[in-house]
């Protein structure tokens, strides 16, 4: 009976010890085949960084040289609003036509002087300072040039009045250009004098 029993007891610690191998290899099979497949796994995709905004670099930079922002526009400023005071409402000034309307006149009154064979009325329009220098170029004094007033031949008329055009107006003085029926033009510079228009040179 006890040979019996140990030979019973010898047979179960075998069985054992062969059920102990067999889990021992199909353990470490199963941690082969796991590390395998962990080797084989794709590695997971890094995220990209954002993208940053880059200025454009001009093409005639120099190379090495930081390219540069373009520059900021900034909106014009509305122009000025002007206003007029009120206790200027309704009140109007007589603008550059007042003294245009004048000039045509001495411009006519000149012209007529002409046609009229009258000199002296003509001269009449003139300044001081520009009669004297009229007299300098005709080479008379004063006594002269009334000689000379007297002795004038006529040829012709003069040509007719087309258009005056105000040039410049400061104050007491003018310049207009005014354009004859010939197709000629001169410049007249007119200066007001004791209330009225006279002609202060002929270009």
């Amino acid at each position: 009976m006890l040979l019996l029993a140990l030979q019973t007891a010898s047979s179960v610690d075998d069985r054992i010890d062969a059920v102990t191998i067999v889990l021992v290899l199909v353990f470490v099979g199963s941690m082969a085949g796991l590390s395998f497949l962990i080797h084989r796994r794709p590695e997971r995709e890094q995220p990209e960084p954002p993208a940053t905004a880059v200025p454009e670099r001009d093409s005639n930079a120099v190379p090495g040289e930081t390219p540069r922002m373009p520059p900021r526009r900034e909106r014009p400023a509305p122009p000025p609003v002007k206003t007029t005071p009120r206790w200027l409402e309704g009140v109007s000034f007589p603008g550059p036509g007042a003294g245009l309307a004048e000039a045509t006149q001495v411009i006519e009154a000149l012209l007529m002087a002409r046609r009229d064979r009258d000199l002296g009325c003509g001269l009449r329009l003139y300044t001081p300072e520009s009669l004297a220098v009229l007299r300098n170029s005709l080479g008379v004094d004063e006594a002269g040039l009334a000689e000379r007033l007297d002795r004038a031949e006529f040829h012709g008329e003069p040509p007719a009045l087309r258009s005056v055009e105000l040039l410049e107006a400061t104050g007491d003085r003018m310049t207009v250009r005014a354009g004859y029926a010939n197709g000629s033009s001169e410049r007249y510079r007119l200066v007001r004098s004791g209330g009225e228009w006279l002609i202060d040179g002929i270009e």
